[in-house]
């Protein structure tokens, strides 16, 4: 059975999304999605568009986690340094 474009795209995005819920496990995104993982790999092998957007995504989520992993890092410095700074007094 053809599925259409519309719905295609719909489920593209939903894999895109799934993936990155799932921490990029393929085996994981596709239960979430609702499709075979040989659904995900032809995609990735004919469709340069899903490709594409898959790789966006990945980078904007990469991105995104890097801002958390900054903050948290300097406020845990930040917290640190009180501490050694209480301690000396």
């Amino acid at each position: 059975m053809k599925v259409s474009r519309i719905t295609t795209r719909n489920n593209q995005q939903k894999m895109i999304e799934a993936m990155i819920t799932s921490d990029y496990c393929v085996s994981h995104a596709c239960r979430i999605a609702g499709i075979y993982p040989s659904t995900h790999y032809r995609w990735l092998k004919k469709d340069e568009k899903y490709v594409s957007d898959s790789k966006l995504a990945f980078e904007r989520e990469e991105k995104r986690q890097d801002r958390i992993f900054k903050r948290w890092e300097d406020k845990f410095y930040a917290d640190w340094f009180k501490m050694i700074e209480d301690i000396k007094r």
